[in-house]
């Protein structure tokens, strides 16, 4: 018996893109950069990357970080908004 076998995705990949203006993107990182953490700095430059079009993969080359932190920053985003980063 065949049993009906699908790829698994180690990472989830969310479906949906966030949905950013530019403006809406720019907003999103002076707020990171105004709170002095770099990593929520990473956190929402993931974001506006992944909104702005780019791929996750593409966006953690870009910011030298592991595909799955921008995953779960996006998703986080989608969750509890510019917080939950």
């Amino acid at each position: 018996m065949l049993k009906n076998r699908r790829k698994k995705r180690a990472l989830p990949q969310g479906g949906q893109q966030p949905r950013l203006r530019c403006r809406d993107r720019r907003r999103l990182t002076r707020w990171g950069e105004k709170t002095g953490c770099p990593l929520t700095l990473r956190r929402c430059l993931a974001v506006a990357k992944v909104a702005a079009g780019q791929s996750r993969a593409q966006a953690a080359r870009e910011l030298l970080c592991a595909t799955s932190t921008v995953v779960s920053a996006v998703l986080r985003y989608q969750e509890r908004g510019r917080e939950g980063l």
